[in-house]
């Protein structure tokens, strides 16, 4: 069962990058993410200034922060987390909380893109056109680090609350689907990103 075709995933992220601009077969941003910085060559994110501007990094200064944003996405929303989350999605509304648990883990068990070493799904994975639209901002890296740390907690949060335990109530269910499927308002870190850098976000 491919649990993250369609839109599931697409609602919960999208949101957060106008990406991907080239779903169909992008490479991904940046070659293979650091860890959180550290090891490979070239300039590490973490030693940016953050009062540096976006565009006047340097080519190995926007990979390393692309890396750095990519081993981010694969910390916070891991593949087996996503694929969890998708199969939550599909059972949450077939019944009660125990009948979703099994099903969610039947399906699970069965996800291929559950695994550590599966393929990261395109919405999940910066690549190098989008990587090349962040070096092109005006805005300074703290800024810019600001307004997608929050986006991320924005979308970690409603990861969060998509679990079983709602499937005893629909109502519940289909507010908080409604909310993961709609677009959600802009942190206010988020401000100058997009009244600068629109295509971003």
């Amino acid at each position: 069962m491919e649990t993250w075709r369609g839109t599931a995933l697409c609602g919960l992220l999208l949101c957060l990058w106008a990406c991907p601009r080239n779903p169909q077969g992008s490479s991904s941003g940046g070659g293979t993410a650091g860890s959180n910085g550290t090891g490979g060559s070239g300039d590490s994110a973490s030693d940016l200034d953050s009062d540096e501007r976006l565009d006047q990094l340097s080519r190995s200064e926007l990979q390393s922060l692309c890396q750095d944003l990519n081993e981010e996405l694969s910390t916070r929303f891991d593949n087996r987390r996503l694929a969890a989350y998708a199969c939550t999605r599909i059972y949450i509304q077939n019944g009660d909380s125990l009948s979703c648990n099994q099903g969610m883990n039947d399906c699970l068990r069965s996800s291929p893109q559950a695994s550590l070493a599966a393929p990261r799904p395109a919405d999940f994975q910066i690549n190098n056109d989008e990587c090349a639209g962040i070096g092109t901002c005006r805005l300074s890296v703290g800024v810019f680090d600001e307004c997608i740390g929050d986006r991320f907690d924005q979308s970690e949060q409603l990861i969060a609350r998509v679990n079983c335990s709602l499937a005893n109530n629909p109502a519940a269910v289909e507010d908080l689907l409604r909310q993961i499927d709609s677009p959600r308002p802009l942190p206010q870190s988020c401000a100058s990103v997009a009244a600068n850098c629109p295509g971003l976000l």
